[in-house]
């Protein structure tokens, strides 16, 4: 008996080295970090063996499980949980063209509630299923002038929406097929823009579009849905306001800094992503950060 212990103790004992590691994709990797039976276990960074690709993170038994960093030479960066070789739970996704998804993996790809910060700022809260956007999407042009909320299929709108132009303060209510307007009609799905009180303004150096204001000190400030957009010095806010404070959504510092999450008037607090184009991404819990 003891030596049936001792023997299974041994074989348990991680050790750390230098292996060759083949992914469930079939890459050859280079695999530097703790081994257990010459498999990847535990804590370990891996490069793929043409280049290109680059794995730090936490294994099990030769897969990729646990909090990790993958990152390609192409900017495609992805924080998430793994389970078994696939990302799983929350985490973001960072494009080529420095698009920022956050949302909720599930059996490797983003499923449900994306937020998603484009190049360009534009900005989209969508539903994702099969990896296109499928359900109501909200958007925000880059110029702010115009908002939208509509229900997708298969990344195109089918069905019922709203979309407003603040240009000429017009808010069509009505059905999208094939992403094409095709008639009028009221009594859709409830939204922020359906609000008595939704409306914009917009001057040279600022555009707001609200879903409510309410009244502090005599004065009116937002409310609720808003988004905002400091033209002068290139910020933009989207989320939800409680008599004039930013709480909860996303804020776009210029054309490159993107926060998202709970955002207590500018500062984060408790779980927030925070990436700046090309230079670095925070991902974590915050306290007045």
């Amino acid at each position: 008996l003891f030596l049936l212990l001792a023997t299974t103790f041994s074989q348990a004992q991680t050790t750390t080295g230098r292996v060759k590691w083949v992914s469930a994709s079939n890459i050859t990797y280079t695999y530097t970090g703790e081994l257990l039976n010459g498999k990847p276990h535990g804590r370990g960074f891996a490069v793929s063996e043409k280049g290109g690709i680059e794995v730090f993170g936490e294994f099990k038994n030769g897969m990729i499980d646990g909090s990790t960093v993958v990152r390609h030479s192409n900017g495609r960066i992805v924080v998430t949980k793994w389970k078994e070789n696939k990302p799983e739970g929350t985490g973001v996704l960072i494009t080529p063209d420095q698009d920022i998804d956050y949302g909720n993996f599930i059996n490797g790809i983003m499923e449900g509630r994306v937020i998603s910060v484009y190049w360009d700022n534009k900005i989209e809260i969508h539903n994702k299923k099969n990896g296109k956007t499928n359900g109501r999407r909200i958007m925000v042009s880059p110029d702010g002038l115009l908002i939208t909320d509509k229900i997708f299929i298969n990344d195109t709108a089918n069905g019922p929406g709203y979309q407003y132009e603040v240009e000429g303060k017009q808010l069509f209510e009505g059905i999208w097929e094939k992403g094409v307007w095709v008639k009028a009609t009221t009594g859709n799905y409830p939204s922020f823009m359906r609000k008595s009180s939704f409306g914009s303004t917009a001057t040279a150096e600022v555009i707001l579009i609200y879903s409510e204001l309410a009244l502090k000190d005599g004065k009116k400030v937002r409310n609720d849905t808003c988004f905002s957009y400091d033209i002068k010095n290139n910020y933009r806010w989207f989320g939800y306001y409680d008599h004039g404070q930013f709480k909860n959504g996303i804020k776009l510092i210029g054309d490159s800094l993107r926060m998202i999450g709970q955002l207590d008037d500018g500062r984060k607090q408790e779980f927030c992503v925070e990436f700046k184009k090309g230079i670095y991404l925070n991902i974590g819990n915050y306290k007045n950060g």
